[in-house]
């Protein structure tokens, strides 16, 4: 009977083997991966469990540590560089890169240079945070000197895994996800816009702000259409 209930709980033998692995008591340390892992999430990682003492429960600790992975794990593991955030100001040569839908360069150059900061809002990881920590967040994001959005997000997931708390840290996992699934969402709108459009809003990206009005007055009615259409998408939390 037993052996029936196991499997109603695993029903596919794909994830029979995570089903197990969940069952076996995992050891109270450090995980395996931790000397592959950036100086951050170590740093992190090591507070964790610094205060952990040998034969006591340590499943908040897990808790904590899984969190920690997750987040890590969202990064694309090309910009899972070993730098900190002190020292990573000076890292503008990367560039972000979508996770599901491979982005055209075009595409990239269009959506990576409409700044984030345009329709800011603070977001719920950050609603109950301290008002340094928030300070933080709100200088990268508003930084006009930060050369590309791609590493404006980077820089922002950076300060979310040296700053936050492992409460924070979820809800930042469960912002990132939903902020991915928009990219994604976005890049199919941008590849459905005509090629004139598709040029304006390059356009647009590089040119200074103050001369955007001006420019866009110049856009035929179509193209003007298709612009509002691509920012209310994007001023949207979600497509």
């Amino acid at each position: 009977m037993w052996v029936f209930l196991y499997f109603l709980h695993c029903p596919a033998f794909g994830i029979l083997h995570q089903c197990i692995a969940a069952s076996v008591p995992r050891p109270c340390r450090l995980p395996p991966e931790y000397n592959q892992m950036p100086d951050f999430a170590r740093e992190k990682l090591r507070s964790i469990w610094e205060n952990y003492k040998s034969g006591k429960s340590c499943v908040a600790e897990q808790i904590a540590t899984d969190v920690i992975l997750t987040v890590v794990n969202i990064f694309p593991t090309k910009y899972r560089h070993a730098v900190s955030p002190a020292r990573y100001n000076s890292h503008y040569e990367y560039n972000s890169a979508s996770d599901h839908i491979s982005p055209t360069p075009e595409d990239e150059a269009v959506y990576n240079e409409v700044p984030i900061s345009e329709t800011f809002e603070l977001p719920e990881f950050l609603k109950g945070a301290s008002k340094n920590i928030i300070d933080n967040f709100t200088k990268v994001w508003n930084d006009p000197n930060i050369p590309s959005e791609g590493l404006r997000e980077e820089m922002i997931h950076l300060l979310a895994v040296s700053l936050l708390s492992t409460k924070e840290l979820t809800a930042y996992n469960r912002y990132m996800k939903e902020r991915r699934h928009c990219q994604q969402q976005l890049l199919l709108h941008i590849r459905q816009m005509s090629d004139e459009a598709r040029k304006a809003l390059n356009i647009l990206a590089y040119i200074e702000p103050d001369e955007r009005f001006g420019t866009v007055e110049n856009f035929s009615p179509s193209i003007r259409r298709e612009l509002k259409d691509f920012a209310r998408r994007r001023a949207g939390k979600c497509i």
